[in-house]
């Protein structure tokens, strides 16, 4: 499965019908690592390490379930992403219905961001021109509907951690295993 990177015009917003394709949903597990999708055909449209933040993605509608060969296809892929081995990133990730122009680059900045290492809200803002951007970068990380495979997590703030949609624990743990996967992997 080949998964694109595509980001549209910011008039298909969260809330709109996102795609003409059946909606499915996903859910992975790993350690104690929970997360939840959503799919639309072969394409991963929607994340999130909180279930009631997916169920508000997914709508009213009810969905069915990914099937368990894909399922399995989908979280292996965001494993090997979160142990950069994707070897790809970010062309086989999935793509972006929604996001205005402005989180649009910035989701593509966050997406340049080797794996195992961070920058600073302030260092995307200067990315795209302008330092004084920090506090819109990190808007537009809370709006990223793909974390992993756009790697909010690596943006930190100037004196600390910095917020994370999945909750500061997550953002932690993410970090460190990427870090302990590198140090495992023997600094590759």
């Amino acid at each position: 499965m080949v998964y694109n990177l595509i980001f549209l015009p910011s008039s298909h917003q969260m809330g709109q019908k996102m795609t003409k394709k059946p909606l499915h949903s996903l859910y992975c597990t790993w350690n104690s690592l929970q997360i939840w999708g959503l799919v639309a055909g072969d394409e991963v449209i929607h994340l999130s390490f909180d279930r009631e933040c997916q169920q508000a993605a997914c709508g009213p509608e009810p969905l069915g379930t990914v099937d368990l060969a894909k399922q399995k296809e989908i979280c292996a892929f965001l494993l090997r992403t979160l142990q950069g081995t994707a070897t790809t990133f970010p062309q086989n990730s999935p793509f972006i219905q929604r996001g205005t122009p402005f989180q649009h680059r910035v989701w593509r900045a966050l997406s340049r961001i080797p794996f195992a290492t961070t920058r600073t809200y302030g260092d995307i803002g200067r990315e795209l021109g302008n330092p004084q951007l920090a506090r819109a970068v990190g808007q537009a990380c809370h709006k990223n509907p793909l974390p992993i495979i756009i790697p909010c997590h690596r943006v930190v703030g100037s004196s600390g951690l910095g917020g994370f949609a999945g909750g500061s624990g997550i953002k932690k743990a993410l970090l460190a295993y990427e870090q302990a996967w590198l140090k495992a992997e023997g600094g590759k």
